[in-house]
């Protein structure tokens, strides 16, 4: 998918906002990327939308069919916003 290869090259070079246009483009065509969730995920993140940081994370989870790096990721990022009951509740499952 073009939009995903652009994402990508923007996310090398620190351009979240692209990553979030290019990724939602991309996510516009195939609601079923994996990737383009995670990038768009850690794009939201870095500019402090937390809340479309955490949706994109549980789009990923359902995206994949193993979800345990999913939800690895997911827990990380919990944690490191200190929302540790969120994070423990999905550890604990």
């Amino acid at each position: 998918c073009k939009h995903l290869t652009s994402a990508k090259r923007f996310g090398r070079s620190g351009q979240h906002e692209a990553v979030i246009r290019s990724c939602s483009q991309a996510l516009d065509s195939d609601p079923n990327l994996s990737d383009a969730y995670r990038m768009r995920a850690e794009s939201y993140r870095a500019v402090g939308n937390v809340g479309s940081a955490r949706a994109d994370l549980e789009a990923y989870r359902l995206t994949l069919e193993d979800s345990t790096h999913a939800d690895l990721r997911l827990i990380r990022f919990l944690i490191e916003e200190e929302r540790f009951d969120e994070a423990f509740m999905l550890i604990e499952r």
